[in-house]
């Protein structure tokens, strides 16, 4: 079982709330050996900072996917607009769910949210500062992402090696 930060940071006032979300990985899964997957690193934006950040830990790099950036963007619009701030969604549904939707595997995902801040700088700072947050930023397993944004509601998907 896999066990995500939904916030931290609190003190600072970056952030709401502090949630841990269980997210289980059914029994008889294996999460896919990120090495045995071709990644195109990413090279500008949000996906850059990423790399960065976890090339100086030792982590390889991520790229960006349509179908995380897609199920990120439409969660992003669904917190903002109608009024919640949680991982599972007022009809039950949860970040696995929001990824399969999009078209990507719901093996091994995970999601960041922010609510607040004003760039991509700023919201990776904070993420970065929050134990949790930074955990599924410098996780090995995740190799691709999606970033949405939709006014100051931050989605960040992150996604495992499966095949599509």
């Amino acid at each position: 079982m896999m066990v995500r930060s939904v916030c931290a940071a609190v003190a600072l006032g970056l952030m709401a709330g502090c949630v841990i979300v269980p997210i289980p990985i059914p029994v008889g899964s294996s999460i896919p050996d990120p090495s045995s997957v071709t990644i195109t690193p990413a090279t500008t934006g949000f996906g850059a900072m990423m790399v960065s950040q976890r090339a100086a830990v030792g982590v390889g790099p991520v790229e960006e996917n349509a179908q995380l950036t897609a199920a990120a963007n439409a969660y992003a619009r669904r917190l903002d607009t109608e009024g919640f701030f949680d991982h599972v969604a007022p009809d039950g549904s949860k970040p696995s769910d929001r990824a399969l939707a999009a078209g990507y595997c719901d093996q091994y995902v995970g999601e960041n949210l922010a609510y607040g801040q004003t760039s991509e700088i700023q919201v990776m700072q904070d993420w970065m500062a929050s134990a949790g947050h930074r955990e599924n930023i410098l996780n090995p397993n995740f190799v691709r992402y999606g970033l949405g944004r939709y006014g100051d509601k931050w989605v960040l998907m992150l996604g495992d090696a499966c095949t599509f």
